[in-house]
């Protein structure tokens, strides 16, 4: 284990099944832990990926059962909302 992780950090494992250190909601700044959503897509997401492929900060993802935006990555240029061809993406 690295000298700057601690014993009771979460740990995850990769689609590999190496184990991996989760640091990253330790190392987000206070902003960033705090910032709203910028935008959020509904239920009404056909999973087309559309606005993944649009979105230049790379911010949405698929999820469990459609795409999702992460706020600490979605800077509200709203391209994806211009894509979106069912007008699930909305302001937060």
């Amino acid at each position: 284990m690295p000298k700057f992780a601690a014993k009771n950090m979460p740990k995850i494992v990769d689609k590999n099944g190496n184990s991996v250190l989760f640091l990253h909601k330790f190392c987000k700044t206070s902003f960033e832990r705090n910032r709203k959503m910028a935008h959020v897509i509904s239920d009404e997401c056909i999973v087309c990926g559309s606005c993944e492929v649009e979105c230049p900060e790379s911010a949405i993802a698929m999820g469990d059962e459609h795409y999702e935006i992460d706020p600490a990555k979605c800077t509200d240029q709203a391209k994806c909302v211009e894509v979106c061809p069912v007008d699930a993406i909305s302001k937060a």
